[in-house]
């Protein structure tokens, strides 16, 4: 069989449903407008065209920033070691990278005479997928590919000088071999609307990324703005086995046969159109305009299923849209959504549980200031479900299920982050809905919105309702699955968040639907200095599985290598305090005092 055949027929197997495939090759006459790249800044250590001055890095390949970052243990990838590269006529001084837990490279500028300072830019996360376990969701992710380009299209919600892009093997199954990669910024189809860049790692052209590890590439000299959509290619020479994949993105990936990294318009073998595949995240080196960035955690609501594919339509997009537009302090927004997932429980088709996975997808990511949590409904409605991708199908209480919210509150506070909580959606006449699942949904809104434990709260259940029928969601927003909204629904709930009580500490402001918050202070260093330890169980008990009567659990495994996770669920005796850098030196004496609460702005598409 030739590789092109190999190609199709691997990438046509996916499952009808959440993948759907256009085998039809495309090619277009018209070739697509290149920018100029001549006039593009030098960021010393920065992979791009314009690479000019003289500088000595120090622990990493000549003329890269720093050595490439392997988030997890034990893995050192690329050649590492100090040297000088020197240009006639530039000025001489030196650039050093800061490694930092976390898998964050921190560039400083260089400056005569050898003194590093640190400069008016920072790193921070600028688009984001949640990793998972390839299921039989996605049969491209299940059985992988050899010998294929793969071109992926990302939206980014921050403007830089440069990016940084995270490729992840988490649950990989034997080494993963990424031969090429580029970025360039993206026209339609899978073409290009620039020159494609190399991606290096410590200056080498490819990686490997050992199972359940990733790594995140070398700085590319590429400007960007907010919104600009990038398109990332890489070439996997190797059979990959399972790739860690994140499952019904609405967007689409383009696959064909070869290294067609650089390639503007190749012929495409495939097309899919639903996931991401090995890609997990893209940081931006941003102005000091940006405070920092909004994760956004949660399930298929906040994953923005049922968009129209390609538009990027999910609620936190919209919210992107709107702060990127806003005059002044601005934020990033990141979405780890993932379609199907639960606050507790694990399951074969939809990732980790939220209260595991957050260290890793909140947490972890860089300039991370402020979450927003909307997580819950498939806790209530896969207690009804009898597929062997949901299992397991236990029938958890609203108790369960609030202390699930605390744990994740608990631990955004322990790292000085604000965290908001947001309201169920209305989900009665879906197949999820029972009425006992009704009066869990009802206790754990009435929770929310009165408890006081999150720092504000966003009331997307009574934006999103039916007049006079708050159990039902509203029709002019209903996708068809009287669960998911659609794209005006999505844009309606970016919509309702006050973004001033997100960008400026210190306000309360008016508004329907929401009660005060007990408010955490964030004084010097609240990362992790001066935080007592916090020692907390699974809101499930012992390993999840019920009541521990008291005992202390062992830590929750990590898929495949059996080590307890660093964040979340750990055993043994004590829980230490999780050890985060701070993102923004800006972020170190704000005190937080906010309620986000909805308003009645209209939607814009």
């Amino acid at each position: 069989m030739s590789s092109r055949r190999k190609i199709v027929v691997a990438v046509g197997l996916a499952l009808a449903g959440l993948t759907v495939l256009a085998l039809a090759p495309w090619h277009h006459g018209a070739t697509a407008q290149a920018r100029s790249t001549q006039d593009r800044p030098a960021l010393p250590g920065a992979v791009g065209p314009a690479r000019s001055g003289a500088f000595r890095t120090t622990g990493a390949t000549v003329g890269v920033a720093g050595p490439v970052t392997v988030s997890g243990s034990g893995a050192t990838v690329g050649s590492t070691g100090t040297g000088t590269a020197t240009v006639p006529g530039s000025t001489t001084g030196t650039a050093s990278a800061t490694t930092t837990p976390g898998g964050s490279t921190t560039p400083t500028t260089a400056a005569p005479g050898g003194s590093a300072t640190a400069g008016p830019s920072h790193w921070l996360a600028s688009w984001g997928a949640a990793p998972e376990a390839a299921s039989a969701e996605d049969q491209v992710a299940l059985t992988g590919v050899e010998n294929a380009t793969v071109r992926e299209i990302v939206m980014l919600s921050s403007a830089g000088t440069a990016v940084r892009i995270h490729f992840s093997n988490r649950f990989g199954h034997r080494p993963l071999v990424i031969g090429a990669a580029s970025v360039a910024p993206a026209a339609v189809l899978g073409r290009l609307d620039g020159p494609a860049i190399p991606i290096t790692f410590a200056g080498a052209p490819g990686v490997s990324v050992p199972v359940g590890e990733s790594v995140v590439s070398d700085p590319v000299n590429l400007p960007v703005h907010a919104l600009e959509r990038l398109a990332i290619s890489l070439y996997l020479p190797e059979a990959t086995g399972p790739l860690t994949y994140h499952s019904a993105a609405e967007q689409r990936a383009y696959f064909t046969v070869g290294d067609r990294t650089l390639a503007d318009a190749p012929v495409w073998d495939a097309v899919s159109t639903s996931s991401w595949y090995v890609i997990t995240g893209v940081d931006t080196l941003s102005p000091a305009r940006y405070l920092g960035t909004v994760a956004t955690i949660g399930d298929s609501i906040t994953a923005g299923f049922h968009s129209v594919v390609g538009s990027f339509g999910a609620w936190p997009d919209d919210l992107a849209r709107r702060l990127s537009v806003q005059a002044g302090p601005t934020l990033g927004v990141i979405d780890e959504g993932i379609s199907g997932n639960r606050l507790l429980l694990p399951s074969p088709c939809c990732g980790p549980a939220a209260v595991t996975r957050f260290g890793l997808n909140v947490l972890d990511q860089a300039g991370v200031r402020d979450v927003i949590l909307l997580e819950g409904i498939n806790d209530i409605g896969y207690s009804q479900s009898h597929s062997r991708l949901t299992a397991p199908h236990r029938n958890l209480s609203a108790a369960a299920i609030i202390a699930g919210y605390r744990h994740i509150i608990t631990e955004a506070h322990a790292a000085g982050l604000s965290i908001f909580g947001a309201t169920l959606l209305p989900f009665k006449g879906s197949r999820h809905w029972t009425q006992a699942g009704q009066a869990k949904w009802a206790a754990i809104n009435r929770w929310i919105l009165t408890s006081g434990a999150f720092n504000g709260v966003i009331n997307f259940a009574a934006l999103m309702a039916e007049p006079g029928h708050p159990e039902v969601l509203n029709p002019r927003y209903d996708s068809g699955d009287h669960l998911h909204p659609n794209n005006l629904g999505y844009a309606t709930m970016a919509a309702a968040i006050n973004l001033t009580a997100l960008t400026q500490p210190g306000v309360e402001p008016a508004g329907l639907g929401a009660a005060a918050s007990t408010v955490l202070p964030r004084g010097p260093g609240h990362r992790h200095r001066g935080i007592p330890p916090v020692r907390h169980r699974h809101p499930l008990g012992h390993h999840g599985r019920g009541p521990s009567r008291g005992r202390r659990h062992r830590g929750a495994r990590h898929p495949p290598h059996g080590r307890r996770h660093r964040r979340g669920f750990r055993g043994g005796r004590r829980h230490r305090p999780a050890r985060h850098r701070v993102r923004h030196p800006a972020d170190r004496s704000r005190t937080t005092s906010k309620t986000v609460l909805y308003s009645d702005a209209p939607a814009r598409l």
